[in-house]
Parts: structure tokens; sequence; C-alpha cells
């Protein structure tokens, strides 16, 4: 993925069906830049992963599974900068995240 413009950006697998880990790479180089596994007492909670970018940047996202395979749903969205946009995205600020 190539940063489009500098921003906060939110990485989501909601819509996953597995026990999905998320985790994203500046690049080649492998350098994680974030990165959430979150499971609940045999219930799937998906993750989510917000990260300050820069514009071009190039990341390596990664979506793989705790246990099984099946089918995942990835979301990459830029956060609005604005009061409501920055409360959103402070949800998944610290990774792993725990509120969902």
């Amino acid at each position: 993925f190539t940063v489009p413009t500098t921003g906060r950006y939110f990485f989501s697998t909601e819509g996953t069906d597995i026990d999905s880990v998320l985790y994203v790479l500046d690049g080649c180089s492998g350098e994680a830049l974030g990165c959430s596994n979150l499971y609940n007492q045999g219930i799937y909670i998906f993750d989510r992963v917000s990260l300050d970018l820069t514009a071009g940047q190039e990341l390596i996202v990664v979506v793989d599974s705790s246990d099984e395979p099946g089918t995942f749903a990835l979301q990459i969205v830029e956060v609005p900068d604005s009061e409501f946009g920055r409360a959103w995205a402070a949800v998944g600020s610290d990774t792993p995240t725990v509120v969902l």
C-alpha cells in the first residue's frame, strides 16, 4: 500500500471470519509500525491499527490467521483531521487495541 496523502490511517479486519492477525510493516525493510491480534474467550474480535503516515510511504499490510484458513476483510481508511476523526482514530491508536 502506498500512502496517497499525509495523515492518520485506520487499518481494520472488520468482517473477517477467522482469528486474524493484522500487522503493518514499513515497506520491504520489515520494521513493524503496528500490530493487532485480538481474541476473547472464543469470540473473534476484528483487529485494528491506527497510524500517522506520510504521503508516498510504502507499506506492507499483512492479514494472517492465528489458527485456521478462511476469508478475511481489510479496510484502509484515511481518518479526517477533525475532532471527531481524531476521537474515532484514537480507538485504534495503541496496538494492540483493547476496546473494539
